[in-house]
């Protein structure tokens, strides 16, 4: 699977309408309606295609997704970061102009690295890549 950052997916685009999502990807293995919330886009749904997911606004469409990093290849533009370690995705948002924070780790070894700007969140498990979320830039408030 591919990510472009402000972009979406090799599978869904940001902005898709639900129709759009259920005729490229069919109707989605589980999904849950989320709470309305102030801060965050109306009518949210979660949508989720074995360990792809899709976050879905009754009036923005599509405006997150991610998955877990698995054996199944997965790009970053045109990267495969299945095996990157926080200091080599840093080096690749670096490469791509990206500005981002990263999270120290945690005393169970977890830490994460997150562009506001590009909406951009990896997870990182013993220093490798775990899981990927890309989002529109700021659809929701994040605080780091």
């Amino acid at each position: 699977m591919r990510f472009t950052p402000t972009i979406g997916s090799s599978y869904i685009l940001f902005g898709a309408t639900y129709d759009e999502v259920v005729r490229v990807l069919g109707r989605p293995d589980r999904e849950k309606t989320l709470h309305d919330v102030e801060s965050h886009p109306k009518g949210r749904r979660n949508l989720e295609y074995g360990d792809f997911s899709l976050t879905i606004g009754s009036a923005m469409g599509v405006f997150g997704m991610g998955t877990p990093i698995q054996t199944d290849p997965i790009y970053l533009w045109d990267t495969m970061v299945n095996d990157f370690t926080t200091r080599q995705f840093s080096l690749l948002l670096a490469s791509h102009g990206v500005s981002f924070q990263v999270s120290p780790p945690t005393a169970w070894g977890t830490n994460d690295l997150f562009s506001a700007n590009h909406g951009i969140l990896a997870y990182f498990a013993d220093d490798r890549i775990s899981d990927i979320q890309i989002s529109i830039p700021y659809s929701c408030p994040s605080q780091y």
